[in-house]
């Protein structure tokens, strides 16, 4: 990046092939509760938005205090029954880290069979380390630029012990 905001023009076809793809790439449907993490400014607050409501899902937004705390995200997730939901790569991370960690957050101890997450969907950086564990649903790594609207590729990481080896792009 340079460092300078830049505005990228999406046509609407290209828009529909993504709303269509992720539709069909994680079973979107209309009982299902998507979060809306990203900030609008990051283009993946499109992949968040339009597929959940063209769906007729429903759009979980989460509210500012709700960010800077793990422990109150992860509790929201769980109390808003959220299925679907978009982390950036950083946050992801430290989610793998927290979840089922009692030693990590005593007092905000909460285990991945609490959650109703079946994808856990992440990009926007690259990965440091894959999840170490099985926690009950899909992590999926996914890269692409905004010019290429939002994704490109996208795999499905699996549970390594040390969460090598790393998730390719």
């Amino acid at each position: 990046s340079t460092g300078r905001p830049k505005g990228v023009a999406i046509e609407h076809r290209t828009l529909l092939n993504l709303v269509q793809w992720h539709r069909r790439a994680y079973g979107l449907r209309p009982e299902d509760r998507a979060s809306q993490l990203a900030g609008l400014a990051f283009d993946a607050s499109v992949w968040e938005v339009w597929p959940t409501l063209a769906t007729g899902a429903c759009l979980e937004l989460v509210r500012d205090d709700q960010r800077t705390s793990l422990g109150d995200l992860v509790r929201w997730l769980s109390d808003r029954q959220v299925t679907v939901s978009f982390f950036p790569t950083p946050l992801a991370e430290q989610l793998q880290d927290f979840l089922g960690n009692a030693d990590l957050n005593p007092e905000e101890a909460v285990e991945a069979p609490e959650l109703s997450l079946r994808a856990l969907l992440t990009g926007g950086d690259r990965w440091r380390r894959g999840p170490d564990r099985e926690l009950g649903f899909d992590w999926v790594n996914h890269y692409g630029p905004t010019e290429n609207t939002v994704v490109a590729t996208c795999t499905v990481v699996p549970a390594k012990p040390g969460g090598e080896p790393l998730p390719p792009i």
